[in-house]
Formats: structure tokens, sequence, C-alpha cells
């Protein structure tokens, strides 16, 4: 059977993924270089194979490396944990990726919290001699 290509299968079956990824992380995963991580988003590809899983770490480690490599090393793990889990005919394969969404987000919030620090503040008195 050929999925659709607008299928909703890869997405549900990611959001299932995150979910249970999440918590054998959090409970199961006693590798030292995997700390404290938040699965963010899992994408599954349209024929389920494969799924790269989106991470981040909560604390401020740049080194996000030596996360991505406990992962990858526990990942056989994980994918025999999930067939336990998870009712599917076959458990993709996954790849671990780190993501930066929420660094870059932080990043700009930043410059825009001291770019409106340099500028000065309009009051309500000069907003209305703007207005005529």
């Amino acid at each position: 059977m050929v999925a659709h290509r607008d299928s909703n299968r890869p997405r549900r079956v990611g959001a299932l993924l995150k979910r249970e990824l999440s918590d054998l992380i959090a409970r199961n995963v006693n590798d030292p270089n995997v700390g404290k991580v938040t699965i963010t988003a899992v994408e599954v590809a349209s024929d389920l194979k494969n799924a790269k899983v989106y991470f981040t770490c909560w604390q401020d480690d740049d080194n996000h490396q030596k996360t991505v490599v406990g992962l990858t090393r526990a990942r056989g793990y994980l994918r025999h944990c999930l067939r336990d889990r998870v009712e599917l005919r076959a458990i993709p394969s996954l790849h671990f990726v780190y993501d930066e969404s929420i660094e870059r987000g932080s990043r700009i919030s930043k410059l825009i919290d001291d770019s409106l620090k340099d500028s000065p503040d309009i009051t309500g008195d000069e907003k209305s001699k703007e207005r005529e």
C-alpha cells in the first residue's frame, strides 16, 4: 500500500514518537552525555522508515555534539523500547538533530530588547503630535 503525499499518517506517527521518546529519554537513558533534553519535533518520512528527532538541551551547554553522540548511541535501545510501547509495523530509524530555533529566537529577542533600550521613548504627547 502506497501512502498519499498529503496523508496525515507521518504527522500522527511523529506526534506519537515525540511523546514516547520524551518519556523514554527522560526515564531510561543514563548516558552522562545526554543531560536533560526536550524533544521539540519529530519529522517522519512519508514511507515511515526514517524519523528526524529534533531536540534542545535544558542546560546552557554550547557543546550539544556530545548529546547528539549520546542519543545516537542509544537509538538502538530506544527503537527496541518503542517496539514495546507503540503499535507500528516497523519502527522508523531515528536520526537526532539539535534544534537551534529556540536559541535563535532567544538571540533575536535579546537584540530587539537591546535596540528598544537604545531608542528614545515615545510618550503619549509625542504620539499625538505625530498624528497631527
